[in-house]
């Protein structure tokens, strides 16, 4: 009998702590979305913050060459 117990008990407090871990982790993910964010950076489909150095140029469509002329 307190072999069933203890499986009780650990099971309710596995279940607890899962809920409570998925509940701050969808928390955290909707608070920043995919693109431009606050502080400058832009946040990529892969959860990576890219923050520049320098300055960006956008482009209206997605460029594959670029050419620079005096």
């Amino acid at each position: 009998m307190p072999t069933k117990i203890r499986r009780l008990v650990a099971t309710m407090l596995f279940t607890t702590i899962f809920a409570v871990i998925s509940i701050a982790a969808d928390k955290n993910e909707s608070a920043l979305h995919v693109g431009p964010q606050a502080d400058g950076g832009i946040l990529v489909p892969t959860n990576q913050m890219l923050r520049p150095a320098g300055f960006q140029i956008t482009f209206p469509d997605r460029p594959v060459d670029l050419a620079l002329s005096p």
